[in-house]
């Protein structure tokens, strides 16, 4: 063998070596790499975070059994059958596509927060770790994720925040102090209640809202409250930023460590301010009278029976002084209720500086004012206070420049003498107080046994006139209104009589103050409405052409529910509104103007006619004359009966009718006796009249006769 030849046999040799070792080696790298694998795959396997690789569609390549579990399979081999797409466990499909979508771009994902179900319908929250995995050419196979359960982590979390955004977002003022009781912490609604920004109070102490409202003795209780018992709620008054004082509702605590020592202070509380102003005003409306501020009749009831049981005990007398104003009325209708209120305003301090601090003057309504005179030895101390009262009352007051007075009629009745019971002391001065008015006004009285009698005479008849009303008593006549110019009827006025069954028929004078006072009026005043308008239906459907005029109280105007009650009574009986016309006075409208007048348009528009009655012996408002819906005035008796011979009357009476008519209003006098008013009154253009010259009142079968009788008259 040539030198070339050994030589090329010993490189062979050489190379054969060391491919051998290389063989050797790489079976000792792969024995390494598969110890390596096997390692890997334990500590996986082993780790209790969940761990799983899948292809890009999501199937599942490999998933450690911590992951299995976490989604509730019991088994890895279990997961991979029956779960094909792992996306299909997120719960929210937009955000788990858009991860998906920011991983494949080869952005690793770190802490993401992924709610999802678990196979038994459970929902938890993963936090999850993400990479792209690529293949030996570099391009992205799949995806390796691991996934730890932070549900309950994560619901801490969700609580504090909460916490937190209730702290700051809570209407009650919450403050922190530490055990010092410096300021730590505030929320939004404290500065909004105090106006002191949280940069501002922090660092401060609660004292900065100090408002000197409150005593030492009142911190020292609050203070032994909360070390004593760990809280302390309260009512407390303090001041804002701006010097306004403020009322607030506040609940403390002491937050204490394992020790007891309390190491912090919560303070939460709510502005009442508005609330306590609110309960104020419904206290003062409940029991003052909201114009002259004066107690009210329930409480002055109140301190009556508080001010007889202290008398019982104590052997003391009581006054109980009733007083209604004599001349307010005319007050009222001649200047208007704004002065009329201010007049009485005036009045009720007069009364205030007749008595002494301990006595009461309370408002009962209207013009009717009542005093309660405690300690009293005699009676001669409510006659001084009396006499006192009409001396100031008897002069004139100056009221927005008018010179007023009105002097007072006074009822006077004494505990225990006139009675033990608050009732019966309010009714018995009330009774003398009457008595004064009937014996001349401007005086008072005390109740004797006499006024007793005419007590029970009202409740008497008050008693009657419930069975009155039960038992159809009620009936109307009706007294024939002329047309100038003609014979023939052309309305009449339906009068209420009470045909009762002692005493016979009687006119209203005898009942209707009591009807008034009762509240008996509406039901009366409905049962004058329904027959009267059974009747206009009776004389149409008999080819009588009448007008059957009825009064309307102002008692009727003020029912809630008039409108409808007259509505009802229409379809009931079946009447047409154009055959009633309604009458009220001018003092019934101008007692709530607005409310008649919407009233009174909407009957308007009904069908009914609408007369104003008593023209010019009240206030009359051009400026609520004119929006009132009315068709017809009525000139009253008192300017009538005085014509042609008082020219004053005969003034009012030609201006009454030449106003009416420039305001396009038919006008109708009543009271008329003899032929010269009747001339008079036809010269001037008044188009109706009605009264005893012409005929009395008649009931309907008269009625009827009267104007059978007319007609002949004509047609002769």
């Amino acid at each position: 063998m040539t030198d070339k030849g050994e030589q090329m046999q010993r490189y062979i040799e050489a190379l054969e070596d060391e491919l051998e070792e290389s063989s050797q080696g790489l079976v000792a790298i792969t024995m390494e790499l598969e110890k390596a694998q096997e390692k890997y795959r334990d500590i996986v396997e082993r780790s209790i975070k969940g761990i799983y690789q899948a292809d890009l569609n999501g199937h599942i390549q490999f998933a450690n059994s911590a992951f299995a579990q976490l989604i509730g399979f019991d088994a890895v081999e279990t997961l991979l059958q029956e779960l094909p797409d792992v996306g299909q466990i997120y719960v929210d499909q937009v955000r788990h596509a858009q991860i998906m979508a920011m991983l494949e771009s080869g952005e690793p994902l770190r802490g993401v927060v992924s709610p999802v179900k678990r196979q038994d319908g459970e929902t938890i929250v993963l936090e999850e770790h993400a990479r792209l995995i690529c293949d030996a050419n570099g391009q992205p196979s799949g995806y390796e994720v691991i996934a730890e359960d932070i549900s309950r982590q994560f619901q801490s979390e969700q609580r504090i925040m909460l916490l937190a955004k209730v702290f700051e977002y809570s209407i009650e003022g919450i403050m922190i102090t530490d055990a010092s009781n410096h300021i730590i912490e505030v929320n939004r609604a404290f500065s909004e209640i105090t106006l002191y920004s949280a940069e501002e109070a922090i660092g401060q102490t609660p004292h900065m809202l100090f408002s000197g409202w409150h005593n030492a003795d009142f911190y020292k209780k609050m203070w032994e409250g909360i070390n004593n018992r760990g809280i302390w709620q309260g009512e407390v008054t303090d001041r804002r930023k701006n010097g306004e004082t403020f009322v607030q509702w506040v609940t403390i605590c002491s937050v204490r460590d394992a020790t007891g020592s309390a190491t912090n202070y919560i303070g939460i509380f709510n502005d009442i301010t508005s609330k306590k102003e609110s309960e104020k005003k419904i206290h003062q409306l409940a029991y003052y009278d909201h114009l002259t501020t004066l107690p009210n009749r329930s409480l002055f009831y109140d301190r009556v029976a508080q001010a007889i049981r202290m008398a019982i005990r104590e052997g003391g007398k009581l006054g109980i002084l009733f007083i209604d104003l004599d001349n307010f009325k005319h007050i009222n209708d001649t200047h208007g209720h704004l002065i009329g209120d201010r007049f009485l305003i005036k009045v009720a301090d007069i009364l205030r500086s007749c008595v002494r601090e301990e006595d009461t003057v309370a408002r009962l309504g209207g013009d009717e004012f009542v005093l309660l005179l405690e300690g009293l030895c005699d009676s001669q101390g409510a006659s001084a206070v009396a006499k006192n009262i009409l001396s100031h009352l008897v002069g004139a007051m100056n009221v927005d420049g008018h010179e007023l007075s009105s002097g007072a009629s006074i009822g006077i009745s004494i505990f225990p003498d006139d009675g033990n019971k608050l009732d019966e002391l309010i009714k018995r001065a009330d009774s003398a107080m009457y008595n004064a008015k009937e014996g001349g006004k401007n005086d008072y009285r005390f109740f004797t046994a006499d006024m007793n009698e005419k007590v029970i005479q009202r409740l008497r008849i008050e008693t009657d006139l419930r069975r009155a009303i039960d038992g159809d008593q009620f009936c109307l006549h009706y007294q024939p209104k002329k047309r100038m110019g003609s014979a023939v009827v052309a309305g009449v006025e339906g009068l209420l009589r009470w045909q009762h069954p002692e005493l016979g028929l009687l006119e209203p004078a005898y009942f209707l103050s009591v009807a008034e006072e009762s509240g008996l009026i509406n039901q009366i005043g409905q049962i004058v409405f329904a027959t009267g308008m059974r009747q206009a239906m009776i004389w149409q459907q008999q080819g009588m052409e009448v007008t059957v005029a009825l009064n309307l109280s102002a008692r009727q105007l003020r029912q809630r529910h008039f409108v409808e009650d007259v509505e009802a009574l229409l379809i009931e009986t079946g009447c047409d509104a154009s055959l009633l016309e309604l009458e009220l006075t001018e003092s019934a409208i101008l007692d709530n103007p607005d409310m008649a007048i919407a009233i009174l348009s909407k009957l308007r528009k009904r069908g009914f006619k609408i007369s104003l009655d008593d023209f010019g012996t009240g206030y009359s408002s051009l400026s609520y004359l004119k929006q009132l819906p009315i068709d017809k005035v009525k000139i009253d008796r008192s300017f009538v009966s005085e014509l042609p011979e008082d020219q004053e009357s005969v003034v009012l009476v030609e201006a009454i009718i030449a106003l009416s008519h420039k305001m396009r209003l038919a006008v109708i006098a009543e009271g008329v006796e003899n032929e010269q008013q009747l001339h008079f009154l036809e010269a001037q253009g008044c188009e109706e009249v009605q009264g005893y010259y012409y005929s009395r009142p008649l009931s309907a079968e008269k009625l009827e006769q009267f104007c059978q009788a007319q007609i002949s008259y004509v047609v002769l």
